[in-house]
C-alpha cells in the first residue's frame, strides 16, 4: 500500500506539470493566435435538469462515521450542495424517501435507508465489464429498484490497472463528493471511459474539463485529485472491498442481516429484481 502511495505521489506530480503545461499552451494560444473553442458549462444547479435521478436530498455521513478526513463532513451533504429552490418543479424521478449520502464507512449511497435490503457495487473505472455493467444492468436496477425506494445501493471504488488513470478517475469521483456531485461524476467519468482509453480521458485535465462541463469546479476537483485529498478515503474503499472477499470488478454484494455480513451474489439485473422483491415480500409480512 506503500509503495503504490508513493507511485500516485509522482504521477500526481506528473499530472500537476500536465495542467500547467496545458494552461501555459492555453494562454499562449490565446496570446498567439486564434481564441479557442470554450468548453460548454452549465450553471451548477442545472445538475438536477442533467441528472434528474439524482436529484434527491443530500445527507452526508452518519454521526458515527469512521471516516477521519478533513472536511469529509461535507461529503454530499447540504453543506457541499443545496437543491436548486426550483427543483421541485422538476417532474420527480425518486420516490419520496430517497436520499443520497455516505456510509459510517465512507461509501457514497443512494436509495431509501429504510429499504429492507441492501446492495454494494465494487467498481473500477478502467475495467470495461464495469462499463458495460453501469449501461445495462445496473442502469435498469437503479431506476426500478433504488430510486423507488425498495433498495439503497452502495458503491465501493477499487483503483487497479492502468495506473496511474485508475487512481485518477477513482479519486475524482471522490473528490466530487466535496461538491456534493458523487453520482453525477461517476456518471462523466463512465463517459469518458466510453470515448477515450485510460491514459487520455483520464488524466487530470479531461477530467478538470469534463467536471466543468457539468457545471461543476473544475479546477477545484483537479486539484483535489493532484494533492491526493481523497487517498486516505480510497484505500479504505479498497480495504473494504477486500475485506469484503472482492476479488474483480464489478462484484454485487448483499447484506445479510441474519449472518450480519455482505455477501456476494450474482450481478445480473433479473436476481438482483427477484432479491429485492424477496425482501419487500418478507418485509411485508413481518410488518
Amino acid at each position: 500500500m506503500a509503495k503504490n502511495r508513493v507511485v500516485r505521489v509522482i504521477a500526481a506530480a506528473a499530472a500537476w506539470c500536465a495542467v500547467l503545461a496545458l494552461e501555459t499552451g492555453q494562454a499562449a494560444v490565446r496570446a498567439d493566435g486564434p481564441t479557442p473553442t470554450p468548453i460548454p458549462t452549465t450553471p451548477h444547479d442545472a445538475l438536477c435538469a442533467l441528472y434528474p435521478a439524482y436529484c434527491v436530498p443530500l445527507v452526508g455521513a452518519p454521526s458515527d462515521s469512521t471516516v477521519s478526513l478533513p472536511g469529509f463532513e461535507v461529503f454530499e451533504s447540504a453543506a457541499a450542495r443545496t437543491l436548486p429552490a426550483d427543483s421541485t418543479a422538476l417532474e420527480p424521478v425518486a420516490a419520496p424517501g430517497v436520499v443520497r449520502g455516505v456510509t459510517a464507512e465512507g461509501l457514497p449511497f443512494l436509495g431509501d435507508p429504510a429499504a429492507p435490503i441492501r446492495f454494494r457495487l465494487a467498481q473500477n473505472f478502467t475495467c470495461s465489464h464495469c462499463q458495460d455493467f453501469h449501461e445495462t444492468d445496473l442502469a435498469r436496477f437503479i431506476t426500478d429498484d433504488v430510486l423507488t425506494g425498495r433498495a439503497v445501493l452502495e458503491i465501493d471504488l477499487m483503483a487497479f490497472g492502468a495506473e496511474p488513470y485508475s487512481t485518477y478517475a477513482a479519486t475524482a469521483a471522490l473528490c466530487a463528493g466535496e461538491q456534493g456531485a458523487f453520482w453525477e461524476v461517476q456518471d462523466a467519468l463512465f463517459d469518458l471511459a466510453r470515448e477515450y482509453p485510460p491514459s487520455t480521458g483520464f488524466d487530470v485535465p479531461h477530467i478538470r474539463d469534463a467536471a466543468a462541463a457539468i457545471g461543476l469546479d473544475g479546477d477545484a476537483l483537479a486539484e483535489c485529485v493532484i494533492v491526493e485529498r481523497t487517498a486516505d478515503l480510497l484505500d479504505q474503499h479498497e480495504t473494504t472491498a477486500f475485506e469484503s472477499g472482492v476479488t474483480a470488478t464489478p462484484t454485487v454484494l448483499m447484506w445479510v442481516t441474519a449472518d450480519g455480513q455482505w455477501e456476494k451474489v450474482n450481478r445480473a439485473y433479473d436476481n438482483l429484481a427477484a432479491l429485492t422483491e424477496a425482501a419487500a415480500g418478507s418485509a411485508a409480512s413481518a410488518g
